[in-house]
């Protein structure tokens, strides 16, 4: 018996011939899961910058009420600081005169 008798060649060629198209098959796989792999990779980073972000407007917007709250706090402390000082400074015949110049300059700045 002859150990390399042609259909026994034929056979492991065969044989040989599968398992390289069978490996052929697994690294495309392999090659296709990877990718996915990565576009997941990307769209969770993407997911994670996107939550970062919008995290970053909440913060700003909040920011920004608290700015025109304080801004409103202050501009109310201001004026009744000025009405108060008005009050005890001017004479109430000019205190009257004031008012009208004053709002007709807030009237010509909107």
């Amino acid at each position: 018996m002859n150990l390399y008798s042609p259909k026994k060649l034929e056979a492991l060629e065969a044989e040989i011939n599968s398992v390289i198209r069978q490996v052929a098959v697994w690294t495309k796989e392999l090659g296709e899961v990877n990718a996915n792999r990565l576009q997941i990779e990307v769209n969770q980073q993407n997911e994670i910058r996107f939550m970062q972000l919008s995290s970053e407007i909440k913060k700003s917007m909040a920011c920004m009420q608290i700015a025109s709250i304080d801004f409103e706090l202050i501009q109310l402390r201001h004026n009744e600081r000025w009405r108060r000082f008005l009050a005890d400074h001017v004479p109430s015949e000019k205190l009257f005169t004031l008012l009208q110049s004053s709002e007709e300059i807030g009237n010509a700045k909107a």
